[in-house]
This record gives structure tokens, C-alpha cells and sequence, in this order.
């Protein structure tokens, strides 16, 4: 045992100033990639063990660690210790979220030469399903395929009127697609062609007091009318839970955003499937390099218990009817799934229809 999670939170700091960086070799031409701070560290290695457990797999994994030196690499994977640019601080991120997110937006262009696809995953997914097929899919000159936001599955007015101005202020319809991007699969030669940073400052100038999802709202932005659509297949997201979509869809990997994690907060077993939080609490209790049990910046909550209960509050609100509003949109968008065979497509749409 490296650390154990009950230590200080200085003893976890110098654990990750003791490990150097390494140096990325390529195997495959394409790479899975994930991209952590101290905050969700932890979850990231062992999301990236995970992937590069897959038998046969046509790909590398490389775990970006921002802002310190990276730990032991994962089992079958790199680790390698990154610095975002200090003007990003400037950046707004939601409390429950890092800025390690920004390392895709520079992946390409700054640490991955040579690769030619990159699949992207936040450090809050579970894969249950092999990732090698995702890598030949046909990209028809788009820049990255990524699935829909669940978002769209809340009803809360306010927060709807506000999300549509915000996305007319951008540049963006608010009837088009909004992609999510905790999971992102890039070509890499068409996103360096594109150079979509030299944008970014300007577009936080231009959108940062209407929202605090700079970088998602950015990738959206800048990938407009390039994106490649997938199912939830391949980012099931929180929103999707326990509306009995699980069997149809199958899901490879499972996202599990927004403020509830399954692995900390005992608010996810009242709102969803108790066996996620299972899970979670199987691997954790056998970790040897972190401890058993969480680290702990993985124990810490983002905000306070009444952000939580109102959150809680809200979802069961907005319970009522959100399996029928989730069909309906996911029967319409699902003849734009690229991941998908026509047969896969026709079963999916009668599997809905049943639903």
C-alpha cells in the first residue's frame, strides 16, 4: 500500500510530487486518453486499468495527470504528468468538476503526435463493453463523434429559458443537437488542421457570463455541423438511469455526471441503481496503490449538503414523465447514430417503442 485514504490530504500531495513523468510511446495508431487532477485521480487510474484490460485492444491508454507528477502508470498504460497554460485559471469550472478537463482541448495538438484517433473519457465513466470497434468508425470529414447531453431529459423552466439564450448568445441553436463531451472521439489530423484553441480565449470573452461550461460549450461550438453522432450506447449518462433503458441500449460506458457520484454520496442509491455504488465500493476496497476505500480528495463533496438535498429534490420532481420525454427524443435522433447497423437501429427502435 502506497497511501492509505485515511492519510492527510498533504501526505496524498507528496505522494504524487514523489513520481516523475514519463515519456509517450506509440504502439497503435489510435489512443484512449484520460485526463486528471488530485481531485479525481484515483478514478482515473482505475478507469484507465480498466480500458487497457481489453483483450486484443487496437489502441493505447495514457492518463494525462495536470498540475503534478503522475503516480505509478496504470497496468498496460502511460502516465504522463502535464501543465495547462496559467491563463486557463481565468476559465470558470462548475465546483464539482476540474480543470483537468480543459487537457482534451489540448491533447491534439500538444501531447499526442503521431496518433490518429483519440477517444477521450472522463474519469467519472465505467467501461463495461470493448472500445477497439468505436475506432473504425467512418468520420466523413467530421471532427469528433460524441453522443447528445442528457440535459435536455430536466424540465425545469427557469434553467431551460436560460440554457436556450445562452446557447442563441453562442452561436448555437438551441433545436440542434448538444453534444456532450466527457466522452469524445477526435480525429486527430482534422482537429490539428482545424486549430480550434486559437478560439478558445476568445470565446470565453464572448460567453463566460452565461455559463459556467466553458469547455463543453467551446467543443460544441467549435465542432459545429462536424460532429458525429452517437448513441447512448457509448455515454449513458446519470439522467438515463432507472428508466429501464439499460437492456436496450446496452451500454459500453457508463457516465456518471453531474453532482451525485455513486462511489461517495449516499443520495445516488436513493435516485438510481444501487448496484453502481456496488461496484465502486468493490474496487475501492481492494485498492493497493491509493488504500482501501476513497483518497481523500475523492471523499471531499463540491458544495454544500443543501445544493445536495436540493438536487435530490429536483430529480424527483422532475421523475414524473422523464422516461417518456427520454423515448421520444431518443426515437427521434436514433436514425443520425453512426455507431449503429441498420438491423442494430431496428431492434433499438422496437425495443423504444416497447419501452
Amino acid at each position: 500500500m502506497i497511501l492509505s485514504s485515511r492519510g492527510t490530504g498533504s501526505r496524498w500531495l507528496s505522494f504524487l510530487h514523489r513520481a516523475g513523468s514519463a515519456r509517450l510511446r506509440q504502439t497503435f495508431p489510435n489512443v484512449v486518453i484520460f485526463a486528471a487532477d488530485e481531485r479525481y485521480l484515483q478514478l482515473a487510474w482505475h478507469a484507465a486499468a480498466e480500458v487497457a484490460a481489453e483483450p486484443g485492444r487496437n489502441f493505447d491508454v495514457v492518463l494525462l495527470v495536470v498540475g503534478t507528477a503522475p503516480p505509478p502508470a496504470p497496468p498496460g498504460c502511460q502516465a504522463l504528468g502535464v501543465t495547462l497554460p496559467r491563463w486557463l485559471k481565468r476559465f470558470p469550472v462548475p465546483p464539482h468538476m476540474s480543470m483537468a478537463n480543459y487537457a482534451r482541448l489540448f491533447a491534439a495538438e500538444h501531447w499526442l503526435a503521431g496518433w490518429e484517433r483519440a477517444l477521450y473519457l472522463d474519469s467519472d465513466v465505467r467501461v463495461t463493453a470493448p472500445l477497439s470497434p468505436l475506432f473504425g468508425l467512418e468520420f466523413g470529414g467530421a471532427l469528433a463523434a460524441m453522443a447528445q447531453d442528457c440535459g435536455y431529459c430536466r424540465r425545469d423552466a427557469a434553467a431551460g429559458a436560460q440554457r436556450e439564450a445562452m446557447l442563441r448568445a453562442i452561436g448555437l441553436d438551441p433545436q440542434a443537437p448538444y453534444f456532450n463531451s466527457g466522452v469524445m472521439l477526435i480525429d486527430l489530423p482534422a482537429w490539428r488542421r482545424a486549430k480550434p484553441l486559437r478560439h478558445l480565449s476568445g470565446f470565453k470573452k464572448a460567453q463566460s457570463k452565461l455559463s459556467g461550461s466553458v469547455d463543453q460549450d467551446f467543443v460544441n461550438w467549435v465542432t459545429k455541423g462536424g460532429v458525429l453522432e452517437l448513441s447512448p450506447r457509448w455515454n449513458f449518462q446519470t439522467h438515463y438511469l432507472g428508466l429501464g433503458l439499460e437492456a436496450a441500449f446496452q451500454p459500453g460506458i457508463w457516465h456518471y455526471l453531474d453532482i451525485l457520484k455513486p462511489w461517495r454520496d449516499p443520495e445516488w442509491a436513493e435516485l438510481y441503481d444501487g448496484a453502481h455504488a456496488a461496484c465502486f465500493a468493490t474496487r475501492l476496497a481492494a485498492d493497493r496503490l491509493f488504500g482501501p476505500g476513497l483518497a481523500p480528495p475523492m471523499r471531499q463533496r463540491a458544495h454544500p449538503d443543501a445544493v445536495f438535498a436540493a438536487h435530490v429534490a429536483n430529480i424527483r420532481r422532475e421523475r414524473p414523465g422523464m422516461k417518456e420525454r427520454v423515448t421520444a427524443q431518443l426515437l427521434a435522433t436514433l436514425p443520425r447514430y453512426a455507431d449503429l447497423a441498420p438491423a442494430e437501429k431496428a431492434g433499438l427502435a422496437q425495443a423504444l417503442g416497447a419501452a
